[in-house]
């Protein structure tokens, strides 16, 4: 029984690393964000919330304040786009 967890376990780690290794050959050749963002929706496999996740990660890379910032964009073309941020502490004065 313990065989089989761990085969299960090593074909589930091998999936995500090649399907990591795919997003990341894929967007590296990339260098428009509404490209990235266009490719990434185009992977119908990740959820909505892990593509955002992935394209924060990869602006904040290009971009080190963005990572500081903590926000999430949630959609984006051509003259719009939205996002959040969440706000870490509030300063009261």
């Amino acid at each position: 029984m313990n065989n089989i967890k761990l085969a299960l376990l090593s074909i589930l780690f091998l999936g995500v690393v090649v399907l990591v290794s795919f997003i990341t050959k894929k967007l590296s050749a990339l260098r428009d964000p509404l490209q990235v963002w266009e490719a990434l929706n185009n992977i119908g496999l990740l959820p909505i919330r892990v593509r955002a996740w992935i394209f924060s990660t990869v602006v904040g890379f290009a971009n080190p304040y963005s990572r500081s910032i903590n926000f999430r964009i949630t959609e984006l073309r051509k003259g719009k786009s939205c996002g959040v941020m969440r706000v870490m502490g509030t300063l009261l004065f």
